[in-house]
């Protein structure tokens, strides 16, 4: 994905809703555990917010450097 920002800027437009399709994904698993009554909820809930995270972290962190590269650029042409 983060390639696929770098090539085309744009792209980003549409990350908020793969980000929401992998959450509702995620949603589902946790909807089994709570129609099976299992204690380990609030551990799988966590664990998979937490990986959520990790990834929305990661696809975005190509974004300030991308921009900051673009502003460079920017600098080198107007000095």
């Amino acid at each position: 994905m983060q390639e696929e920002i770098k090539m085309e800027p744009k792209v980003v437009l549409s990350l908020k809703t793969v980000f929401m399709k992998l959450a509702s994904i995620m949603n589902q698993s946790l909807v089994r555990i709570i129609e099976s009554g299992s204690e380990d909820l609030r551990s799988v809930a966590n664990y998979y917010s937490g990986e959520l995270v990790k990834f929305v972290k990661k696809v975005l962190q190509v974004i300030p450097t991308k921009i900051f590269s673009l502003l460079e650029s920017v600098s080198v042409i107007l000095t």
